[in-house]
């Protein structure tokens, strides 16, 4: 009778080590999920794929999705460009504006490597004109890509006017 007594209590006991296990499980997995949403919501995802130009927060620094945050509130953690779509904005004089339409053929000359003739496209023509400088706003894309094209570089564009129709 003792040992089916000390028995049972064991049973019990064990059981009991059993039930609180399982909760401290059920507990832990909660901790797991609050965890992993707490590192999701200070993950950066950028809308695109690109490569990142210029880190404009360091670590510590308060950032906000939105401006308005005050003067110590960053609104971006980093500059992030396409590479894919670079393009040239070129100011084109008032008086030549009339020989420049959407899909004109171009050629694009870099300053960085002024004998690499690039070819290229009118895009669009920005509907609106700089009064102070009497020049009107073309982009013109790449129609070839390569690694040495990199933004933010000067370049000349001429019009290939030839092809107007």
């Amino acid at each position: 009778a003792s040992a089916l007594e000390n028995a049972e209590a064991t049973t019990g006991r064990l059981r009991a080590q059993l039930e609180a296990a399982s909760a401290d499980v059920q507990v832990a997995a909660g901790t797991v999920d609050r965890q992993e949403e707490f590192l999701d919501r200070h993950n950066v995802r950028a809308p695109f794929a690109g490569v990142i130009v210029a880190k404009n927060a360091q670590a510590g620094e308060i950032i906000s999705p939105a401006a308005g945050g005050g003067e110590f509130t960053r609104t971006g953690v980093a500059t992030l460009v396409d590479m894919d779509s670079l393009e040239v904005e070129v100011d084109v004089n008032e008086g030549q504006i009339a020989d420049v339409f959407p899909g004109q053929e171009a050629v694009i000359v870099l300053d960085s490597y002024s004998d690499w003739e690039i070819p290229g496209e009118v895009i669009a023509i920005i509907p609106t004109a700089n009064r102070s400088s009497a020049t009107i706003k073309v982009r013109v894309g790449f129609k070839v890509r390569d690694q040495r094209i990199l933004p933010e570089m000067a370049a000349k564009v001429t019009f290939d006017r030839t092809d107007q129709t």
